[in-house]
């Protein structure tokens, strides 16, 4: 891979798997490296597993990754480049909905960029409309005149209760609709219907600013939380879908409701094992390598795949944004 090579080794028959994860720091000693990741068993094969930094990383260029992309369906944007060196890439429409940690420096930000980049590059406002929230006020202020906006890009974290609210309505009115044509999905009412229905996603770049705006009242359910869980257990047949990111992800951000109902994770570097298990349900993502190293475990899949993500710059961000504010609506 561009910045990890893994190795393969068969154990000592007899050898305890468990044993394994507790030779990090030995091993990282012994070969003079930092943060070693093994891997106890590689799914499907025989060998347990070492991931060693490279000794020369190679930057991974958002452009490089756009050019290699086949045409795929509306959702599918690029992750970056795997392990093997081959390109990753996710489905939205699968997912249906997204956790994403990491620390300050660890790449969460420009990868949700290049995410949304790649939306752009696939839609048209007439096929897809975007809500972002961005309690920093650094990180979204490109989008800002999007013409893909359903609103201004939010970071009065006040507004966000109302704007979970709507987008709640938005999926019942969508559910109105295919109900009155005998219709289950966004991409059947599309072939029948002339008025086409956007996909719509809803990005949060900070989630634990989100969550903070709001007290849970005594014996009631968190305001943020229970209409994302809402949204979550019932949005994906109408195109609408979830990625919340943090840095924080403390048990108190990420509870086990949110947890439970979005069940596709990225993780890029966090600060302890105790956030790699909250994130990943697992260790691991503290010995990442930062600047867009993560690991993605989508729905479904035991083992996280490791990934390096595309840089995209705040010039190419910038140059796009323009371009699609120049067309209009």
């Amino acid at each position: 891979g561009p910045r990890i090579t893994l190795f393969k080794f068969q154990p000592q028959p007899g050898t305890k798997l468990s044993v394994l994860s507790k030779l990090e720091l030995e091993i990282s000693q012994a070969i003079k490296s930092s943060k070693v990741r093994i891997i106890p068993h590689i799914p499907n094969t025989a060998f347990s597993g070492v991931e060693v930094p490279n000794s020369k990383s190679q930057m991974v260029r958002y452009h490089s990754v756009l050019e290699k992309m086949p045409r795929t369906p509306d959702l599918v944007v690029p992750l970056g480049v795997d392990i093997h060196g081959k390109l990753a890439y996710m489905d939205l429409a699968r997912m249906p909905h997204l956790l994403v940690a990491g620390t300050t420096g660890s790449g969460k930000s420009v990868f949700i960029n290049q995410l949304i980049a790649s939306l752009l590059y696939k839609h048209t406002p007439r096929t897809l409309r975007l809500s972002l929230v961005d309690p920093k006020q650094s990180e979204f202020y490109f989008y800002q005149g999007l013409p893909h906006l359903r609103e201004d890009v939010i970071t009065d974290m006040t507004w966000t209760a109302d704007l979970i609210d709507g987008i709640v309505q938005e999926m019942e009115h969508r559910y109105s609709l295919f109900k009155t044509r005998g219709i289950r999905s966004i991409d059947e009412y599309n072939q029948v219907s002339p008025d086409i229905l956007p996909f719509y996603v809803f990005i949060v770049d900070e989630f634990s600013d989100m969550m903070g705006a709001y007290k849970k009242p005594r014996g009631q359910n968190h305001p943020i939380e229970h209409g994302i869980v809402r949204i979550a257990q019932k949005a994906r047949a109408v195109g609408i879908h979830l990625i919340l990111a943090t840095q924080s992800p403390r048990a108190d951000v990420m509870t086990g409701l949110i947890r439970d109902n979005v069940p596709s994770r990225i993780s890029f570097s966090v600060a302890d094992r105790i956030a790699s298990q909250i994130i990943l349900k697992q260790n691991g993502a503290e010995n990442l390598l930062g600047n867009g190293d993560m690991l993605y475990k989508p729905v479904g899949q035991q083992e996280p795949i490791r990934v390096q993500s595309p840089f995209i710059s705040n010039t190419q961000i910038k140059k796009l944004t323009d371009f699609f504010k120049s067309q209009g609506s």
